[in-house]
């Protein structure tokens, strides 16, 4: 067995993991299905159901598209099969001024010179998914725009 989907009929099969997030916006109620181990994966619903009921279509049109870029879709993190053992240590080396830099995020978010690390690491890494995700989009809809004229 590899260790990436294969096939949309696997991909659809495999049960990732998802959360639903209620939320309300300008006098509108519903929820928001997201999964942490599928980039891009995020539908939305009036009720519960709805919002689930859309997470099979959200899962086929990612699928093409991670096809089409030439991306590989990973298992769910229950399936792994490779021994992830992370002790989530790390040493890093940086430069000086780095170091100060980071060092006074830290204080001015009082929180440990550690906890600063792992939130900029953090809030880098979302930057750079949503990024991927924002380029993805805007090709989808140069070639949707192509594709009417």
């Amino acid at each position: 067995m590899s260790k990436f989907v294969e096939s949309l009929d696997e991909f659809l099969s495999l049960n990732y993991k998802l959360e639903i997030v209620p939320f309300e916006e300008e006098g509108e109620k519903g929820v928001v299905v997201k999964s942490p181990e599928i980039n891009g994966l995020e539908v939305y619903g009036d009720t519960i159901e709805e919002a689930l009921a859309e997470v099979d279509e959200s899962k086929k049109a990612l699928y093409s598209l991670y096809k089409e870029k030439g991306w590989v879709i990973k298992y769910p993190n229950e399936y792994s099969q490779e021994k992830d053992n992370f002790s989530g240590r790390t040493t890093i080396r940086m430069p000086k001024t780095l170091h100060r830099r980071v060092y006074e995020y830290s204080q001015q978010c009082d929180v440990s010179l550690n906890a600063g690390i792992v939130q900029l690491l953090n809030d880098g890494l979302k930057e750079q998914e949503m990024e991927q995700l924002r380029e993805d989009i805007l090709d989808k809809i140069s070639k949707m725009n192509k594709d009417i004229k």
